[in-house]
């Protein structure tokens, strides 16, 4: 994709209660060689946004629920 000069890329998870863990770079001109990392993690309500490559320990684990017997 490219958007005004500029070649992002996009790649992450978002789980059904609104967990965000993405991850991109910003491709900057003319052939989008150099790049700045960037990260969002929180909630769909509360994202937040950060110059820097992702983490292992921003990624969203499966839960389960326990039905009551």
């Amino acid at each position: 994709m490219k958007v005004a000069g500029f070649r992002p890329r996009f790649e992450g998870q978002v789980s059904f209660d609104g967990k965000l863990n993405l991850s991109g770079r910003l491709g900057l001109p003319p052939f989008g060689i150099i790049g700045i990392p960037f990260s969002v993690t929180g909630t769909q309500d509360k994202p937040v946004v950060k110059l820097r490559k992702q983490k292992d320990s921003d990624k969203i684990e499966e839960t389960t629920e326990e039905a009551d017997q």
